[in-house]
């Protein structure tokens, strides 16, 4: 009888909140005994959810969201989370509320109350009120800096906002004291890409494979020759490429074309370098490690050459 009654009241997460139904529908006396009895299991102050339900994590930061008041969002790495960046589900559940939150006090969940109140539309994502991407980005800059590098990476491949137009929101939101601008500058600053955006995940994680690993400054999409190269290393003419198998692998013209084309810029006098998807994102360490090998390689090889031309030319001066 309970659990019929109270059904018809749950959202699409199983939650229903107390405020709602009692004592409009639903007595305090039988809230209660439906709580004790199992039908019913309390979330976040004042939102329980029906039993028989699935729980999820959408589920818990659904219940977080209501239990915040009726202008709460969620913000920061678990809104990141919502918009589908690829992220573990961390707690604690990150909510911005722009007016006084309904409770304070949330079961693994942090309320924030923002200074910053441009750019405050909640947007549905998964059936949850969740902050606009950029939004999302300089909050997770301003509570889990470690994440946001993925954030970027992820709303960039996605194409939900570029470089430039990312600097343009950056200072429309900047204030005294606003909490995450000077980690989204330093962040932007690393992918200050002026006239390319990244043409696909792949591309991404390699450009956040050289920030993290703090490999030598590079030029991305660059000219040489009459190639557009990924990733240039102009000092040690070393070039890398990205070989994604659905277009490096996939037939027997795509691997003898990029055979030519590595070709012709090693006649260049170009080292070219290339890596797959599943060594760029599963093992970037590797890659990184091969890349400072191959520069100090080619640094040794620069050097002998220097050498062996200023011997040549000082034994002629000698005669």
């Amino acid at each position: 009888m309970y659990h019929n009654t109270l059904q018809q009241f749950a959202d699409q997460f199983g939650l229903i909140a107390h405020g709602e139904v009692v004592p409009a529908h639903v007595s305090r006396s039988s809230w209660s005994r439906a709580v004790h009895r199992g039908y019913l299991s309390i979330l976040q102050p004042g939102i329980g959810a029906v039993t028989n339900t699935q729980q999820s994590p959408e589920q818990r930061i659904a219940a977080a969201v209501r239990a915040s008041g009726k202008d709460a969002m969620a913000g920061g790495a678990t809104a990141a989370w919502l918009h589908g960046v690829s992220l573990p589900f961390i707690e604690p559940i990150h909510i911005l509320s722009p007016t006084r939150p309904l409770h304070r006090k949330l079961v693994g969940a942090v309320v924030h109350r923002p200074i910053d109140t441009y750019d405050l539309s909640p947007i549905d994502t998964q059936g949850i009120p969740s902050t606009s991407p950029f939004r999302t980005l300089l909050d997770t800059c301003a509570w889990n800096p470690a994440l946001a590098h993925r954030v970027l990476e992820h709303f960039l491949v996605a194409d939900q906002f570029t470089i430039q137009s990312a600097w343009r929101q950056l200072f429309l939101h900047a204030k005294q004291g606003r909490p995450g601008i000077t980690q989204l500058k330093n962040l932007l600053n690393k992918w200050d890409l002026d006239t390319a955006q990244p043409e696909s995940v792949l591309e991404a994680k390699m450009l956040s494979l050289c920030f993290m690993n703090k490999l030598p400054p590079f030029e991305f999409q660059a000219q040489v020759g009459n190639h557009r190269v990924d990733f240039l290393w102009r000092q040690y003419r070393a070039i890398v490429e990205c070989d994604g198998f659905s277009y490096h692998g996939s037939t027997r013209d795509a691997f003898e074309n990029d055979r030519l084309r590595d070709a012709e810029l090693q006649s260049l006098g170009y080292t070219v370098w290339r890596f797959s998807f599943r060594q760029i994102a599963f093992e970037p360490k590797l890659v990184a490690a091969n890349l400072e090998r191959g520069f100090s390689a080619q640094n040794v090889a620069k050097n002998v050459t220097y050498g062996a031309e200023n011997t040549q030319g000082g034994g002629g001066s000698c005669r």
